[in-house]
C-alpha cells in the first residue's frame, strides 16, 4: 500500500511540473500545425522581393522612384485641304513637273468632285506630256454629264488635234467660239488645227486667230505657244522662236514649249543647243517619250548614231504608239546596216498609221524600199518606192534609177 501511494505521488508531481512548464513564458513554444505554411509564404515573398530589387537595381531604378521620362508632346498633323493641293499643283506646273501637277489636281478633285475645273486642268496637262488620248477620255467623261462645259470642250479640241483628227478638232473649237466668240484659248487651239490641215491649211485665218488670241491674252503660254507653232509651220523660224521664248517667260519649264524650240534650233543648224534643251526635258521627266524621240533626232543630226539608237529605243518603249519614234528608229537601223530591223520598224509604223491617221514621209518609204532591195525582195522594194513617187514625184529621181538598176539584174 505504501509503494502504491508513493507511485501516485510521483506521477502527480510530474504532471504538475509539466503543467507549470507549459504555461510558463520561458518554456518551450507551443506547437501549431499551420505555422510552417506561414514560414513558406514568407520565404517565397522574400525571394520575390529580392528578385525585384535586383532587377530594379540593374535598371538603375529604385523602388518607388517616380518615372522622370517626359511624355512626348502629341503633334497634330494638319489635314491638307483642297486649296493646298491646288496650290501645290500650280507650283508643280510652274516647275515643269506636269505629272506631279496632274496627280495633285486629281487629289484636289477627289475632295471636291463637283469642281470640274480641276478635272479639266488635269486633262489639259495630259496633252502636254504627250498623252492626248488620256486627255480626250477624261474630258469626254465630263461632257457626258456637263455637255455645256466650254473649258472641257476646248481641251477636247486640243486633244483630238494632237491625235491628228484635224477636222474633228476644228469642229470642236468652232463650237466653242460659236458660244463664246472671244475665247482666246479656243482661238489659239483652232489656229493650230487650221495650220495642220494636210492639203489646204487655212494660213490666213490661222494667223489671224493666233494673233487675236495673243492680243486678248498676251501673258498666256497657250496663246503664245500656238502662234509660235503657226509661224513654225510657215517656216518663219525667227518669228516662231520669238513667240516660243515669250511663252517661256510665262513659264520657263514647259516641256512642249522646250521641244518646240528644239525643233527651231535644229532647223537653224543649232543641233547642240537643241540637244541641251531636250536633255533638260528628259532629265525633268524621264517618261517623256516625245522628248527622247526628238533627242534621238538631234543625235542623228550630229552623227552620234549610238546615242540616237538609245534615245529612239527609249521612246518606243515608253510610247509604243508613237509613230515617229518607229520611223526614226528605222532610220538609225538603216544607217547601221540592220536592214531586217529597218523593215520591222517601218512596218510597225505603217500599222500605227492606220490607227493614228498619220502618214509616213517620202524619206521613210525610201529607206524601206532600199531595205527590201538589200534583203533581196525587189517586188516589195518597188512597191515601197511607189509611195515615194506618190508623195514626192519630183524628188529622189536619182535614187529611183539606182533602185531600178539594182532590181533589173
Amino acid at each position: 500500500r505504501f509503494r502504491r501511494g508513493t507511485i501516485v505521488l510521483v506521477r502527480f508531481e510530474r504532471n504538475r511540473r509539466m503543467r507549470v512548464n507549459r504555461n510558463s513564458p520561458l518554456g518551450p513554444p507551443r506547437s501549431n500545425g499551420s505555422d510552417w505554411w506561414l514560414l513558406v509564404f514568407l520565404l517565397i515573398g522574400a525571394v520575390i522581393i529580392g528578385a525585384y530589387l535586383l532587377v530594379q537595381r540593374r535598371l538603375e531604378t529604385a523602388i518607388g522612384k517616380p518615372d522622370l521620362t517626359r511624355t512626348p508632346k502629341i503633334t497634330l498633323t494638319p489635314t491638307r485641304g483642297v486649296d493646298d493641293y491646288i496650290r501645290d499643283a500650280q507650283q508643280a506646273y510652274t516647275d515643269g513637273d506636269l505629272r506631279a501637277a496632274i496627280a495633285l489636281y486629281d487629289q484636289a478633285s477627289r475632295r471636291r468632285p463637283r469642281d470640274l475645273d480641276l478635272q479639266v486642268q488635269a486633262a489639259r496637262l495630259h496633252i502636254y506630256i504627250y498623252q492626248p488620248a488620256k486627255a480626250e477620255q477624261r474630258v469626254r467623261k465630263i461632257l457626258q454629264t456637263n455637255p455645256g462645259n466650254l473649258a472641257a470642250r476646248t481641251v477636247l479640241c486640243k486633244a483630238v488635234e494632237w491625235q491628228n483628227r484635224i477636222s474633228e478638232a476644228i469642229a470642236e473649237c468652232e463650237a466653242v467660239l460659236a458660244t463664246n466668240p472671244n475665247d482666246p484659248v479656243a482661238m489659239a487651239y483652232l489656229a493650230e488645227a487650221l495650220i495642220d490641215q494636210r492639203n489646204n491649211p487655212d494660213i490666213e485665218r490661222a494667223l489671224d486667230l493666233g494673233q487675236k488670241a495673243v492680243e486678248l491674252m498676251p501673258q498666256n503660254e497657250d496663246t503664245l505657244r500656238n502662234l509660235g507653232y503657226v509661224n513654225e509651220m510657215l517656216r518663219r523660224y525667227d518669228t516662231a522662236l520669238d513667240y516660243y521664248q515669250r511663252a517661256l517667260v510665262v513659264n520657263p519649264n514647259l516641256p512642249h514649249v522646250l521641244i518646240s524650240i528644239s525643233r527651231i534650233y535644229l532647223a537653224q543648224g543649232r543641233a547642240k543647243d537643241a540637244e541641251q534643251l531636250l536633255k533638260q526635258v528628259v532629265d525633268k521627266d524621264p517618261q517623256n517619250a516625245e522628248g527622247w524621240d526628238r533627242l534621238g533626232v538631234t543625235y542623228q543630226a550630229q552623227g552620234e548614231w549610238g546615242d540616237a539608237l538609245k534615245a529612239h529605243e527609249t521612246a518606243t518603249k515608253l510610247a509604243p504608239d508613237l509613230l515617229r519614234a518607229w520611223t526614226n528608229l528605222g532610220a538609225v537601223h538603216f544607217q547601221s546596216g540592220r536592214y531586217n530591223l529597218v523593215i520591222e520598224d517601218y512596218n510597225k509604223a505603217l500599222a500605227l498609221s492606220q490607227k493614228t491617221n498619220e502618214t509616213l514621209k517620202a524619206w521613210d518609204y525610201l529607206n524601206l524600199a532600199f531595205a527590201y532591195q538589200l534583203m533581196g525582195d525587189c517586188a516589195k522594194a518597188m512597191e515601197a518606192f511607189a509611195q515615194v513617187t506618190a508623195l514626192a514625184p519630183n524628188d529622189f529621181l536619182e535614187q529611183q534609177q539606182v533602185l531600178s538598176k539594182r532590181c533589173s539584174k
